[in-house]
């Protein structure tokens, strides 16, 4: 069976009995990947939101109305059995739209809840108009939840609805080695490690020919220690281990020593 993520497996039994949840957390921590992870799963069938899960992305503040909207149309073109036929009563406006577009889709697929899962990458959930939109969904649906992925926790209500904030923490040390292993470009070296009294480099050696060994070292060293688990910059410490490359030591100091969000932000921009 498959094991799931400590936080993952949180929002999953959360939305259950809640109608909004908010994870948050520093960039790269893994909140997109979350609500990816999340909205995949959730949708599949015979899942407590199956065929049912919208998973929108927002990148422009001034445009996350627009966005929704736009997402929540082709959802609904999608859905054969859904006829939006128009009675001359449709609302008007943007917002209204998208409010009367998500009641029309929970009526016509009620054979589950509805999820939908904002990715914030644009602090967009600060605006008034968004969080009234959301107030305004939950308020006038019945069986539809939301995941929202943010940088920063969401203490205000929408509406009368409660939201309920999970932090995305770091990786621990084991999934943090194994994170790098799986993303490494060469085997790893004696050198790579910093210097430890009790670990001589031929035990190093020794130890880097058993692959089982290998992310034990990495554990042992704390030499990761520093990045404190956040999977985007052991992501991009690991694409840098190559051959003819610095040693994996100098390259955790070097990215110690940089804004690890201006780090994170140059990855986004490569």
């Amino acid at each position: 069976r498959r094991a799931f993520p400590p936080a993952m497996q949180q929002v999953l039994m959360l939305l259950r009995n809640r109608r909004a949840c908010a994870v948050h957390g520093c960039k790269g921590i893994g909140k997109s990947a979350l609500g990816i992870e999340l909205a995949r799963f959730a949708a599949s069938p015979g899942r407590l939101f199956s065929g049912n899960v919208l998973h929108v992305r927002l990148e422009d503040k001034e445009e996350a109305l627009t966005t929704i909207k736009e997402s929540v149309d082709f959802f609904a073109a999608r859905q054969k059995q859904c006829f939006f036929e128009s009675d001359g009563r449709n609302p008007v406006g943007q917002a209204s739209c998208t409010v009367w577009q998500l009641q029309h889709l929970e009526r016509c697929r009620a054979h589950a809840p509805m999820l939908l899962v904002l990715d914030d990458e644009c602090n967009a959930l600060e605006s008034k108009p968004l969080r009234s939109l959301l107030a305004e969904v939950l308020r006038k649906t019945h069986r539809l939840a939301l995941l929202l992925c943010s940088p920063q926790p969401l203490h205000d209500s929408l509406g009368s609805t409660k939201v309920v904030n999970i932090e995305l923490t770091g990786l621990d040390a084991s999934r943090s080695a194994a994170l790098l292993l799986r993303r490494v470009h060469r085997p790893l070296e004696p050198s790579d490690f910093l210097a430890a009294e009790s670990l001589s480099e031929g035990r190093a050696r020794a130890q880097l020919r058993q692959s089982s060994e290998v992310a034990k070292l990495l554990v042992a060293s704390q030499i990761l220690q520093p990045l404190d688990g956040n999977p985007g910059l052991i992501r991009h410490l690991g694409s840098r281990v190559f051959r003819s490359g610095p040693a994996l030591r100098d390259l955790v100091q070097e990215i110690c020593a940089q804004d690890k969000d201006q780090v994170l932000a140059a990855i986004e921009l490569d």
